[in-house]
């Protein structure tokens, strides 16, 4: 089975522990446009709301940002994320670069199994040093949450990975997630990679986002062309397929989407749980609820590989498991002091997709 995984790969730098009074004397402004440019912006996400979120900001936020916070920089992006939980598992995959800076290939050069297409076919990371720009997202991170800060033009403009593309007729299975960071101004993207989507013959996962509203086109347009076998969120990203509320107070809500979609399964992560709607294989989405709930817990622990077994340890969230006519509810495990939080959501999503759609 060959996996592609797409949009965008980058660096993410990490921040712990970071000091808010290099935010001394600025008040916090809560934002009012798509891109944040004021460090008052900063200070109201990063002091509102303990959950995880993602923001546009622009240059000259970034530069403030990156001179007054140092982090550790490691492979980011939703794709990059998704190819190293594959490396942890033992599973090869074809990896979507639209920009390939020394820094980025050399990295994902340490992860066996990786490749990267161009037009000699599939090759190493370190085959395919380009002299581009890299760009980092700075991810602010507490114990228990994540704030992303994002200056990334060339996810911005949706610059395509043009050889991974053209070799999407190699890929068994397709996951997706990007679309949230791409401006509404270049959707026609959205339109080409449907376009040539149309008529493959692999199976495509798309895994949505929070940021711009290029993600509410892309559901609409990509389910619209019938190229999309399943759709995943967390239980906020619902909101772009018109809910608001506890998913679990109306599950039939997802199910009629599902089915008006076209959709063979539509499934929702939580921090406690993961439920999901299918028109058929119980069984097997059943099974891809459990290994996805346990893949993150692993991941949180500090490494996949090594803490997969441990998991089974470990205590659930007191959600009751359900096995229904067209749904599963599978409760998520109990991970105390995590030691990895950015990425998770990919983790989870690309074990689910693996194990669901193979």
């Amino acid at each position: 089975m060959r996996i592609f995984v797409g949009l965008f790969t980058n660096l993410d730098s990490i921040i712990t522990d970071y000091d808010t009074k290099k935010f001394e004397g600025i008040e916090p402004v809560k934002p009012s446009k798509e891109i944040l440019s004021k460090p008052g912006e900063i200070v109201y996400v990063l002091e509102n709301e303990r959950k995880d979120c993602e923001c546009l900001i622009d240059k000259e936020l970034f530069e403030f940002l990156k001179g007054n916070f140092k982090g550790i920089r490691k492979i980011g992006g939703n794709a990059g994320n998704a190819a190293l939980v594959l490396n942890e598992l033992g599973i090869p995959c074809v990896l979507s670069c639209p920009l390939r800076p020394k820094s980025i290939m050399e990295m994902l050069s340490k992860h066996k199994g990786i490749e990267l297409a161009d037009k000699r076919g599939f090759v190493e990371p370190l085959e395919t040093i380009m002299d581009d720009p890299e760009f980092e997202h700075l991810s602010f991170e507490r114990k228990d949450h994540r704030k992303i800060f994002t200056f990334d033009p060339a996810s911005y403009e949706c610059r395509l990975d043009e050889h991974f593309w053209k070799n999407i007729n190699f890929a068994d299975m397709l996951w997706l997630c990007g679309f949230h960071l791409v401006s509404p101004t270049y959707r026609n993207k959205v339109d080409l990679i449907s376009d040539i989507l149309t008529g493959k013959k692999c199976k495509v996962h798309l895994e949505l986002g929070e940021g711009t509203e290029t993600i509410r086109y892309a559901i609409k347009k990509l389910t619209d062309e019938g190229v999309l076998n399943s759709l995943g969120m967390n239980e906020c990203e619902t909101k772009f397929i018109g809910f608001e509320g506890d998913p679990l107070e109306n599950p039939g809500f997802f199910s009629e989407f599902m089915k008006s979609s076209g959709l063979d399964r539509l499934t929702i992560h939580s921090i406690k749980y993961r439920l999901t709607f299918f028109r058929k294989d119980r069984e097997k989405n059943s099974k891809a609820g459990e290994y996805s709930v346990k893949v993150p817990a692993a991941k949180l622990f500090g490494g996949i590989r090594e803490n997969l077994e441990r998991v089974s340890k470990l205590d659930r969230y007191e959600v009751k498991k359900i096995e229904g006519k067209d749904s599963v509810l599978i409760p998520a495990y109990v991970t105390p002091e995590p030691k990895v939080i950015t990425g998770i959501g990919d983790a989870s999503s690309i074990a689910d997709a693996l194990a669901a759609l193979k």
